[in-house]
């Protein structure tokens, strides 16, 4: 489910984002940097060191080659429960909707979905197996109708048309994403024209989270 929708998205011209998590969300930054013209852009809750997660160093550079990463958190610095807050909040408010391909029922990334519905952007879960334990979280955000449902990407882009084309506001669509100045020390971020849609599926209380 989840590269069927990154693959969709991208191709769509959309930069997805996502986390460094074990689990879907390293799976999704993989399935990214597999499509030649696809943008990744992963946000984590530690530092951008192998000191900080040793999953940032292997990660890091073929990210950087194409898109860009935001740390939460200076080099050295380990994602504290405050900061993974943090980035979850982010992740889920940085791109035109989020999508929860899965999430256990006491998922960090429930509130932070929550948060984002309130506000009035524009969430997506994937309800899953009912028996599925990695699925409540998901189906819980449904019932309280903090989430819409979706099974393919034509529903996320479906959606997020409408929420456009009912906003007079929005004329400056679509909002670009960022990706990396490569080559230099410090990189810089530019505007690029690309659309971003927020990916992940983190369990509950898992610990070392980036």
């Amino acid at each position: 489910m989840a590269a069927g929708l990154v693959t969709d998205l991208a191709h769509a011209g959309w930069t997805i984002v996502t986390s460094t998590d074990a689990g879907i969300d390293q799976h999704v930054a993989a399935t990214v940097l597999h499509l030649p013209d696809a943008v990744p852009l992963l946000v984590t809750g530690g530092g951008l060191d192998p000191a900080s997660s040793p999953a940032i160093a292997a990660i890091l550079p073929p990210v950087l080659a194409r898109g860009a990463v935001i740390s939460m958190a200076p080099p050295g610095a380990r994602p504290w429960r405050a900061r993974v807050r943090a980035r979850n909040e982010l992740l889920h408010r940085v791109g035109a909707a989020s999508v929860l391909v899965e999430a256990g029922a006491r998922s960090r990334h429930l509130r932070a979905a929550r948060g984002a519905t309130r506000s009035g952007r524009l969430v997506f879960a994937v309800p899953g197996p009912a028996a599925a334990a990695t699925a409540q979280g998901c189906r819980k955000l449904l019932r309280e109708g903090a989430a819409h449902p979706v099974t393919d990407a034509q529903q996320v882009l479906d959606a997020i048309g409408s929420a456009v084309s009912g906003c007079p506001r929005c004329t400056a669509w679509p909002t670009p994403g960022l990706t990396a100045t490569p080559g230099r020390s410090t990189r810089s971020l530019r505007p690029r024209p690309r659309r971003s849609t927020s990916i992940s599926s983190p369990t509950s209380g898992r610990r070392g989270a980036n």
